[in-house]
């Protein structure tokens, strides 16, 4: 019985650590992605930006398509990071989905930004920002959980303990984050 406590407590910083570490790659893409984005050159920024701009600003999208595409694109890499759980040499995995997801965010807010158009702050606020709302925290609490679940080995066990219960509730709540905020883009498309 102590020993079951015991490995309960442990867990909760290994948990946090994986918090901690997906907060910091999380930034780093965003940051990477902003920093290449003004690194382009005049020419270029300007063509990303306005075929950027136009994608956004479709108003024939249909919202069944843009809900579809979002699902399909958020969950994809969704699977990508629980395949880690599968080996522990797939441990990183989810580290690299967070940090190529957080770099493609960073990258079009700052294609948006160097634009230079009008609107291009309301842009910003209306069409990234909010499924953002629900899209980061979900990427970065599942990434730490698969993380976590990876080194640890939970899919590997014949019975779940109670700490993998609560893991796989995690993972539950992340996508069901992905989801609302998939929804929450095509709303706001």
């Amino acid at each position: 019985m102590q020993k079951a406590v015991h490995v309960q407590r442990s867990a909760d910083p290994q948990l946090k650590k994986a918090l901690t570490i997906s907060v910091f790659i999380f930034l780093f893409g965003l940051f990477s992605g902003l920093f290449f984005s003004t690194g382009l050159s005049e020419e270029n920024s300007r063509e990303l930006s306005s075929l950027f701009i136009s994608s956004i600003s479709d108003d024939v999208a249909r919202p069944v398509r843009i809900l579809l595409s979002s699902l399909f694109s958020n969950y994809t890499a969704a699977a990508v990071m629980m395949a880690a759980m599968l080996s522990g040499l797939l441990s990183l995995l989810p580290f690299a989905v967070l940090w190529y997801k957080s770099f493609a965010i960073g990258f079009c807010c700052g294609l948006i930004q160097i634009s230079g158009a009008e609107s291009s702050l309301v842009l910003s606020l209306t069409e990234i920002v909010p499924p953002a709302l629900f899209l980061i925290p979900a990427a970065i609490l599942l990434a730490s959980v698969t993380f976590t679940c990876s080194r640890e080995e939970i899919i590997k066990s014949k019975r779940p303990s109670s700490k993998g219960r609560s893991l796989i509730t995690m993972i539950f709540i992340s996508l069901m984050g992905i989801a609302a905020g998939c929804i929450v883009e095509t709303i706001c498309h």
